[in-house]
C-alpha cells in the first residue's frame, strides 16, 4: 500500500467514526428534548387540574343557578354550594351536559376530560359513580388528581371524592 493510500484509508475511518459519533450525539439531544417537553407539558398539565378542580369544588359556577338555566346561558361551572360542599342536583346536571360543551366551559384547551365523582359514605350513588367526559384511551399525557368534599343531597350530607383526569 502506497502512503497516499494509507491517508485516504485513515480519512475514510476517521470520517466515518466522526459522523457516526455526530449521529449518536443528535439522537441523544432530540431525546432529551423530547424529555424536556414533555417534562414541561406535565407540569402545566398539573396546574391546569388543580386549577380546574379547584373551580369545581369551591365555586357555584355562573350563574349560581346553571344547574336550573338551559346550557347556552351556563358561564362556568361549579358543583359547590359552598366550598367543598357539593349540591347534588348540580352534579347530576353535570354528568348530563355535553362533554365538549364543558371542556370549553372549563378551560381544557386541547386536552379531553373525565371526571367521576363517588359516594365514599354509603359505597356509592344508587346508579354508581357519577361520570362525565371521556375515559382516557391511548393517553400520550395523563394528569389526575383526587379531590374529597361533601355531598349534600338535601336531607343528608355524605362525604364524596372527585377525579378529574386531563388527558391527550
Amino acid at each position: 500500500m502506497s502512503k497516499g493510500q494509507i491517508i485516504a484509508v485513515d480519512l475514510i475511518v476517521s470520517l466515518v467514526i466522526f459522523v457516526t459519533a455526530f449521529v449518536i450525539a443528535l439522537i441523544a439531544a432530540n431525546r432529551v428534548t423530547d424529555q424536556i417537553k414533555m417534562s414541561y407539558e406535565i407540569n402545566l398539565l398539573d396546574k391546569k387540574v388543580q386549577r380546574i378542580s379547584d373551580v369545581l369544588i369551591r365555586t357555584e359556577g355562573l350563574p349560581s343557578n346553571w344547574n336550573e338555566v338551559p346550557e347556552d346561558e351556563i358561564r362556568s361551572i361549579g358543583l359547590a354550594e359552598y366550598e367543598y360542599i357539593l349540591n347534588y342536583s348540580k352534579i347530576d346536571r353535570f354528568r348530563n351536559i355535553d362533554a365538549e360543551k364543558v371542556r370549553k366551559l372549563l378551560g381544557t384547551g386541547e386536552y379531553k376530560f373525565y371526571v367521576s365523582i363517588t359516594n365514599i359514605t354509603q359505597g356509592n350513588f344508587p346508579e354508581g359513580a357519577i361520570t362525565a367526559g371521556n375515559e382516557p384511551s391511548n393517553a400520550e399525557v395523563i394528569v389526575s388528581i383526587n379531590r374529597y368534599a361533601l355531598i349534600n343531597f338535601g336531607e343528608r350530607r355524605e362525604m364524596g371524592v372527585m377525579s378529574f383526569v386531563l388527558w391527550r
